[in-house]
């Protein structure tokens, strides 16, 4: 009856869509949640570090921090003050194929949130001096989530390993820190003019609000922004994948620690949804071959996982994996793993694995669906990358749709040890005992 139930509640979900484009190119897309007493609004831009020219690398970051800092009839510091004052919250975060800006308010404050991000669509103020502000907290955001922090360096390093140099992916979305540093104005208005307007942008609303007044609401404050010229973005091509990668990073850990990486397709692949559910039998709860085997069994790691790094063009199947003590090396580690692997691709999956993995999958994402954050940010993504925002409704049940074989066709792809990408992490102990 639950199955049923959800996916009549999915139903209903999708058939309240309202999907339309203003005009100026902007998608507007609208949920209505009457029992709900707030609203969210999420602003997507199809702009991600992937689309950055390969000398400005950490940009879209750059933006992240840039939109926040005043706009033609929002003086800087005031949007986060004004979403306060009003009992909201907000926030922004980049990945490799999109910018994305939320805010969460109380029902009756829709329009100052509408009236906040047309503003800074519309007419955002970038000086000098809040370049060079922002060139500053980024710097050292950098300095802090990737130089000074345990694993920070992964991300830089799985991309320079994983693809070619130039190519779109490789290189992280916190970016150069010398080309944030070296920024111009010049450089930075472009980019802004390039990929921040309208036609490059899904806005979405979620909550309690009534679709014909909200409609209104958004072309008031939004029909009149001027579009821009379409953006190019970056082609991508096999020959950029980069296999058969092996580096070793000294860290601020205490034992040793691997990653391993497999190249998969984009997520506008079907067969993504297979390697989901291989990512789950491997690496998600107790009964899960790695957990089961390494954790418990052989009492090797403290932390075993498994999942897709899932992006636009080109994904990676990751598998990581922590000592439990100094006394396991990531030579183990990896040994480990892939008698785990090895096996799995010999003999298969089990049926009960299936059932499981799927289970708790269209779990997670039913309970997405009860969140107005969650929802309005996957109506965003499948409208910005499949021009249908209600195919995130088909989610639960393609899951369901997927056999055995799926799985381990996948697995035999993608699984291959001549084309993995290896990151072993050390602790900085061993480098000194060394010198």
């Amino acid at each position: 009856m639950e199955t049923v139930a959800s996916a009549q509640s999915l139903d209903v979900l999708r058939a309240s869509i309202v999907d339309t484009t203003l005009s100026n190119g902007l998608r507007v897309v609208l949920l209505p949640r009457p029992q709900s007493s707030a609203v969210t609004i999420v602003v997507a831009y199809h702009v991600g570090s992937k689309d950055e020219p390969v000398h400005n690398m950490g940009f879209t970051h750059l933006f992240e921090h840039l939109m926040f800092q005043g706009s033609a009839n929002v003086p800087p510091g005031k949007f986060d003050y004004y979403c306060s004052l009003a009992g909201g919250d907000n926030n922004a975060y980049t990945t490799y194929d999109k910018t994305v800006y939320f805010m969460l308010l109380p029902a009756e404050q829709l329009r100052l949130g509408l009236w906040l991000e047309a503003d800074r669509m519309r007419a955002l103020e970038i000086t000098p001096e809040k370049l060079q502000t922002q060139i500053n907290v980024v710097l050292q955001e950098i300095k802090e989530n990737v130089e000074n922090r345990p694993f920070g360096k992964f991300g830089e390093t799985s991309a320079k390993l994983a693809y070619r140099a130039g190519c779109p992916y490789s290189w992280d979305p916190y970016g150069d820190p010398e080309h944030i540093r070296n920024a111009s104005m010049e450089e930075v208005l472009r980019f802004h003019d390039t990929f921040y307007g309208p036609n490059n942008a899904c806005l979405v609303i979620t909550g309690n609000i009534d679709p014909s007044t909200t409609l209104q609401e958004v072309e008031r404050y939004f029909g009149d922004i001027q579009s821009k010229a379409e953006p190019e973005h970056p082609d991508f091509s096999p020959e950029c994948r980069q296999v058969n990668q092996y580096t070793q990073i000294y860290d601020n850990i205490a034992t040793d620690a691997v990653f391993l990486q497999f190249h998969c397709p984009g997520f506008r692949d079907s067969t993504l949804y297979a390697g989901e559910l291989l990512a789950a039998i491997l690496a998600d709860g107790l009964s899960s071959r790695l957990v089961k085997t390494l954790r418990y069994e052989q009492q090797l790691v403290s932390e075993v996982g498994a999942y897709i790094d899932d992006r636009e063009l080109s994904s990676l199947f990751t598998i990581y994996a922590i000592a439990r003590d100094t006394t396991t090396t990531a030579q183990q580690l990896v040994d480990a793993i892939w008698e785990q692997l090895e096996h799995l691709l010999q003999t298969g999956i089990e049926e009960r694995e299936l059932v499981k993995a799927k289970n708790q999958l269209r779990t997670a994402m039913l309970s997405r669906f009860e969140n107005l954050h969650a929802i309005a940010e996957m109506l965003a993504h499948y409208a910005l990358f499949f021009n249908d925002p209600t195919k995130c409704f088909e989610l639960p049940s393609r899951i369901q749709e997927i056999q055995k074989a799926d799985v381990e066709r996948f697995a035999r792809t993608v699984l291959r040890k001549d084309q993995q990408i290896r990151i072993d992490f050390l602790p900085k102990t061993q480098a000194d005992a060394h010198q």
